[in-house]
């Protein structure tokens, strides 16, 4: 053996006989449990947090530093509520790399986790004293400059560990349990890996899922940079409506978001479930996607979305071609996104494209033209027309706004047949405050309209104010089936009649103004039609209603509920009414004439039209 080597392996030697027997000599005297009751003090006096430590401390040496607290409690900031709790924590140290001032940390295991936090109304939180420095203290002068510490982890693992977390000014709690997490080692511009699970549950948006993610990581403090490389995302359960959601997400993801740079690669998303009962899928491909402070690129991306109902099929299939530019002035050349709908004699087809320009450091975008083709048909009857409309998105104001809307449609008519719709106005929407509103002008076949529409709140409250020179109702009335010949045979017993359905009443928030200059239903004419109706808690109010008919006038009041079973109400004063013309259009017959007043004032409840009529009651008078 060289005489330098053996000279260095002695020296090696000599050093571990020491260290081993200072280890032994600290192991044999030092009591770490001696210093329980200062740091429980020291915890007291700088955070006003009281910490527990009920069991014993334990220490071991070499080859690793090793430190066993066992079960460990945090109250909350002044006060005794529990802030975190563990079952056990253990923490191992290499002692070598020490001396060359690298922590390296060769394993966290940590099993029992509980930790409550929360985010007050005034926007700070349970947890900001534990971050705060504490006064500094004074240092002696001219101290020498110090190297800087390295960080490094073996790995972490946590086992059955539960975080309840509480946003008190948005009102949303969120629940993880059974919490399960390991990763690789963890340095600075290290590869690693990290595995997680845990049960999910949150109010906004509803949600009891299960959560899985595995993916590559590396992190680099120096540049606040995280990267996530081959990752896999996956939430099976209930989140937002969605029944037996099963998601996933892969995909590779590079963040710095102080240099507001984020890159995207091979994002794949797909989503399934059920809505109502209702099967959904979802699809969506960013392949890559490229965004600084200078530059915006990105690969072609897509989306698909499909829905069935019964009979009925819905789908929406989105495509954007490459694109690039710079933060706050990129172009997208086209968007594309094609609906379609299929219910039985249906089957139509709308295309909305355009192209779209933004600043995405202020969250604003924009589209000159934005285009809606319609196509398609309704058993014999054609299906086309366009909406076309600038856009105008600013995410940080939360406004959205549609500054100039043409409508030029055809569309089947319930009776059959087409009906062409044109219409031209505005409308903008407040994504902060949820109310929007919009102004229509234009014309439904032959009848003229003015509309001013509104929504606002959760639960939204719709607002409406409409005027229509007039219109013939029975025009878009579907006729009734021809009769069928009565069989020869006894007919089977009938069918029991299908109640009515007034349960969307129970959601329905809305105030509005109906005139009409000129009304036709079921053959009968009438004029100067006012109206406003109400709705809320399960009822309608139509309140007052007030038109001229037949060379008279009729006021009065209506009113729907549904309660159950459903409750109708109807106050009615005709005036001065024409009889015979008003029963000749009624009927087609004219027995009586001259003019007379009727007044009604009835009330009945049932769930069916034979339920209603027994339950009938009520005065009518006739003069």
């Amino acid at each position: 053996m060289p005489k330098p080597l053996k000279i260095i392996l002695i020296a090696l030697g000599v050093l571990l006989a020491l260290m081993l027997a200072a280890a032994a000599y600290f192991a044999a005297t030092f009591n770490p449990n001696d210093y329980k009751p200062q740091l429980i003090r020291l915890v007291q006096e700088k955070k006003q947090r009281t910490l527990e430590i009920p069991g014993d401390i334990k220490l071991s040496f070499f080859p690793k530093l090793g430190v066993d607290l066992g079960k460990l409690r945090l109250s909350e900031h002044g006060g005794s509520g529990e802030f975190l709790s563990v079952e056990s924590a253990k923490v191992s140290l290499a002692l070598l790399p020490l001396l060359s001032k690298r922590y390296v940390v060769d394993q966290v295991r940590v099993d029992g986790l509980r930790a409550h936090i929360v985010k007050f109304k005034d926007g700070s939180t349970n947890y900001d004293d534990l971050l705060a420095k504490d006064e500094a203290t004074p240092q002696p002068q001219q101290q020498p400059q110090q190297e800087p510490v390295s960080f490094d982890v073996g790995g972490v693992r946590i086992t059955n560990g539960s975080v309840l977390y509480e946003d008190r000014q948005a009102g949303r709690t969120i629940d993880l349990s059974k919490l399960q997490a390991e990763t690789g080692r963890i340095a600075d511009n290290a590869d690693s890996r990290i595995d997680l699970s845990a049960d999910v549950r949150s109010n906004t948006p509803q949600a009891d899922a299960k959560l899985g993610l595995k993916s590559g990581f590396r992190f680099d403090r120096a540049a606040k940079r995280a990267a996530f490389k081959d990752m896999a995302l996956r939430v099976d359960g209930a989140v937002a409506g969605i029944d037996t959601l099963s998601l996933q997400v892969n995909g590779s993801a590079d963040l710095r978001p102080e240099a507001k740079r984020v890159q995207l690669d091979g994002i794949k998303l797909v989503a399934s479930g059920k809505e109502a009962g209702k099967p959904i899928d979802v699809k969506l491909d960013i392949p890559q996607l490229t965004v600084n402070d200078k530059q915006v690129t990105s690969g072609k991306i897509g989306g698909e979305l499909y829905f069935t109902s019964g009979t009925k099929a819905i789908s929406a299939v989105f495509n954007a071609p490459a694109f690039d530019g710079s933060p706050d002035a990129f172009r997208l050349p086209a968007i594309n996104l094609d609906l379609g709908v299929k219910d039985g004699e249906l089957d139509a087809r709308a295309k909305v494209s355009g192209a779209l320009s933004g600043d995405i450091g202020k969250l604003a975008f924009s589209s000159p033209k934005l285009n809606l083709a319609l196509s398609g048909q309704k058993g014999s009857t054609v299906l086309r027309g366009s909406l076309t409309t600038p856009l105008v998105l600013d995410l940080e104001k939360k406004l959205v706004e549609l500054s100039n809307i043409a409508v030029d449609f055809t569309l089947p008519n319930p009776r059959g047949g087409p009906m062409a719709l044109t219409a031209a106005g505005k409308a903008n929407y407040d994504l902060g405050k949820k109310d929007g509103s919009a102004t229509l002008k234009g014309k439904l076949d032959e009848s003229s309209f003015d509309a001013k529409l509104g929504l606002a709140g959760s639960p939204s409250r719709y607002r409406a104010d409409i005027g229509i020179d007039r219109i013939d109702v029975d025009r878009y009335l579907a006729q009734a089936p021809a009769p069928v010949p009565a069989p020869k045979a006894p007919a089977p017993a009938s069918a029991p009649e299908k109640p009515f359905d007034l349960s969307a009443l129970q959601d329905l928030h809305a105030d509005g103004a109906v005139r009409i200059g000129a009304l036709k239903v079921k053959n009968i004419r009438s004029a100067n039609v006012r109206f406003a109706l109400h709705a809320d808690s399960g009822k309608v109010n139509i309140d007052p209603f007030n038109a001229s008919l037949y060379g008279g006038t009729v006021s009065g009041a209506m009113s729907a509920a549904a309660t159950h079973p459903a409750r109708f109400t109807l106050r009615q004063t005709l005036t001065g009414i024409a009889i015979g013309p008003l029963l000749k259009d009624a009927t087609g017959k004219d027995p009586l004439e001259g003019k007379g007043n009727v007044a009604l004032d009835v009330i009945t409840s049932g769930d069916t039209a034979t339920a209603l009529r027994r339950a009938l009651g009520g005065t009518a008078r006739l003069e």
